[in-house]
């Protein structure tokens, strides 16, 4: 019988421990997010500096850890098949090809990489010394490995430079899964989906219409401006010379009160109104919000395609496109959109078109007017009065409420299409 040969056997366990050690660092910090890593950081964690430093170089990190790993793993094998070539003979070979690998697959690879799927944190940094102390004695080697990988890929006309960068669909399904999962609220899923709506909405869309802008002439006194704000509530009012499609500025109800103690009563506040932000109606949410922060405003006439006025719109409005609704003074108290019975809605006038659709799952038209007011005065070809029913396909429109010419509230009733062929009949 030979004698055991410890030497060789202690050196091919420390190899496959190195390999299982590159095996739990490849997958711990391929689990991390650069935003995690960065938090270590900020918590003060020492191995942090060295894990930013590995992310931020991804080219590095992975040639590192592939190399460590395949050297590591190539050694462990050689000197295995010496060791059963020394015990087995010419049997080794083929003994030490099926129990390596086996071996390795196991004790280098499957454990190893679960364990830190589950704990990537806890592994990272750990073992970030040694990653960096690896990366720097296998630097030359995975240069020039590197610098050949890159210029193959680029041959094939890929990208190899820099971190993987997230697509607003994937950050949209990252949100849901994590709602899903009760990592979010949905009032925190929908403030960050409002947040990305930001880009695709227009100032048309959340402005208050012309129609229940409360302004003031120009000419108007101070004493007769402050009578207005207390009596509509309002903090802000815009200014008009003759006609409402003339804003000159807005006037503050602050302004007003201190102006009362230091003019006379009956100045005209056309003298002191601050200068408006003039926007077209088609001017993006997110353009908006910077112009109001860049300009230090909260109020804006947006502007017609002929320049007359279309409405305004204040920052208020902007916010409730990413926290919902905001009660603000331009605000109607009713609630926009009340469910009354199973395919029965009543809404608001002004409610969009595209709200409708989502709760009836309908397909009312919305390209050439974008409320449900809007659509009536269409359909009808005239203002309607109160009580007047107006069909479209299998919906049903009864106008409940008008103020002036106005649709203020509308009943709306998805019929079923059997009841719809029995009207019609």
């Amino acid at each position: 019988m030979r004698a055991i040969r410890w030497g060789p056997i202690v050196v091919l366990i420390v190899l496959v421990g190195l390999s299982a050690m590159y095996s739990m660092t490849e997958t711990a910090m391929m689990s991390l997010s650069r935003g995690k890593v960065r938090n270590l950081v900020e918590e003060g964690h020492k191995q942090g500096r060295w894990l930013e430093r590995l992310v931020e170089q991804p080219n590095r990190l992975l040639g590192t850890v592939l190399f460590g790993n395949n050297l590591t793993n190539i050694m462990a094998s050689t000197i295995a098949t010496g060791v059963f070539i020394y015990y087995f003979g010419s049997n080794g070979i083929a003994i030490a090809t099926v129990v390596m690998t086996l071996f390795i697959l196991l004790v280098a690879e499957i454990i190893p990489k679960t364990y830190a799927a589950h704990n990537s944190e806890r592994v990272a940094l750990r073992f970030a010394f040694f990653l960096e102390a690896s990366a720097r004695i296998f630097y030359p080697v995975v240069r020039v490995l590197t610098w050949f990988g890159v210029g193959i890929i680029r041959l094939f006309g890929a990208r190899a430079e820099g971190g993987r960068l997230l697509t607003e669909e994937e950050i949209r399904s990252m949100v849901e899964v994590g709602e899903e999962e009760g990592l979010l609220e949905a009032d925190e899923r929908q403030m960050i989906q409002g947040i990305f709506d930001l880009g695709e909405t227009v100032a048309r869309e959340v402005m208050v219409p012309r129609i229940d802008v409360n302004a003031l002439p120009d000419t108007a006194p101070l004493r007769e401006a402050w009578d207005a704000v207390i009596h509509w509530g309002h903090s802000r009012l815009p200014v008009f010379r003759k006609t409402i499609d003339d804003v000159v500025g807005v006037i503050y109800a602050r302004d007003i009160l201190a102006y009362l103690k230091e003019r006379d009563p009956q100045t005209p506040i056309g003298e002191l109104a601050r200068p408006v932000l003039y926007i077209p109606e088609t001017k993006k949410v997110d353009e908006l919000l910077a112009d109001f922060r860049r300009q230090r405003t909260q109020i804006a006439v947006v502007l017609d395609e002929y320049g007359g006025t279309a409405g305004i719109v204040t920052i208020e409005d902007l916010l409730e496109e990413i926290v919902g609704e905001i009660q603000d003074e331009y605000d109607q108290e009713d609630q926009p959109i009340r469910q009354l019975d199973d395919g029965v809605i009543d809404v608001a006038g002004m409610v969009q078109l595209e709200e409708v659709n989502d709760i009836l799952d309908v397909d009312l038209p919305h390209e050439d007017f974008d409320t449900v007011g809007g659509l009536i005065l269409h359909l009808l070809g005239r203002a309607p009065v109160e009580g007047e029913v107006v069909r479209w396909d299998n919906l049903e429109f009864t106008v409940s409420k008008v103020v002036g010419r106005r649709v203020a509230r509308v009943i709306i009733k998805a019929q079923k299409p059997e009841q719809t062929a029995d009207e019609d009949d």
